[in-house]
């Protein structure tokens, strides 16, 4: 398992989460194009560019903190490519009835690149005064799934297992090897409900599982394992404060 540095920027994502209601169950409204120009713009701004300096210093060889560092002067700026990424995160509402929409927004990403040719992506959400920046993550998983996902799919991440999905009408398709053990070669959208429904339906806000305090993992079959939904959505609401954190690929 292979592990990227993200980067948050002292801004919570859950808001995010809210900012398109699906008008129906199956797939979500996509963003308007309006916000994705929001969303570019936020990714685009002086200050985003001066953060991304900082990123790549502190994540680059030789690198031993991730705080407060700046790029060396005479590093070209990192510069701004591709469209601006539409990311989806599982429905809690889906989980608990097959009538809500599979997943809901969580940021639109776009991807960054450094002078030295590495990448990063840019997280943006809406915020009170407009779309923001909340996030920079290294890598460019985000882009590399949504070519794989194809026009037209809408590109859903299942945290609790970090598994990476294209929903394409009634089918979910697999991305990545944790959506490949889940679902196989995919399954369709009422399939997925029950399978998500019967792991995480008992652990959602206000459930005994949340009660107990044992919220701070879900795990299948194994004892080692990620975050529930519930722990996911917790995280996102508190923010990213700044700190170097792990995503895993």
């Amino acid at each position: 398992m292979s592990t990227t540095l993200r980067w948050g920027l002292g801004l919570g994502i859950v808001a995010a989460l809210a900012l398109a209601a699906p008008a129906a169950a199956g797939g979500p409204t996509a963003p308007a194009a309006a916000d994705l120009t929001a969303a570019s713009r936020a990714a685009a701004a002086p200050a985003t560019i001066t953060a991304l300096g900082r990123f790549f210093a502190a994540t680059g060889a030789g690198a031993t903190s991730g705080t407060g560092l700046a790029a060396p002067a005479g590093t070209a700026a990192p510069t701004l490519g591709g469209a601006p990424i539409a990311v989806y995160s599982l429905n809690p509402a889906f989980v608990r009835s097959g009538s809500a929409p599979v997943a809901v927004l969580q940021y639109v990403a776009t991807t960054a690149t450094s002078a030295d040719g590495r990448s990063a992506s840019v997280w943006a959400a809406p915020s009170a005064t407009g779309w923001s920046v909340v996030n920079i993550a290294s890598g460019n998983d985000e882009a590399r799934y949504a070519a794989a996902a194809g026009s037209g799919a809408v590109l859903f991440q299942e945290p609790q297992i970090n598994g990476w999905y294209a929903l394409r009408g009634d089918r979910v398709v697999p991305l990545n090897a944790d959506a490949r053990s889940a679902v196989g070669t995919g399954m369709a959208v009422a399939d997925y409900q029950r399978l998500v429904h019967d792991r995480y339906a008992d652990k959602q806000p206000g459930s005994a599982y949340e009660k107990s305090g044992t919220a701070g993992g879900y795990a299948p079959s194994a004892p080692s394992s990620p975050l529930p939904l519930i722990a996911v959505l917790a995280t996102a609401a508190l923010g990213l404060i700044g700190l170097p954190r792990l995503r895993r690929r």
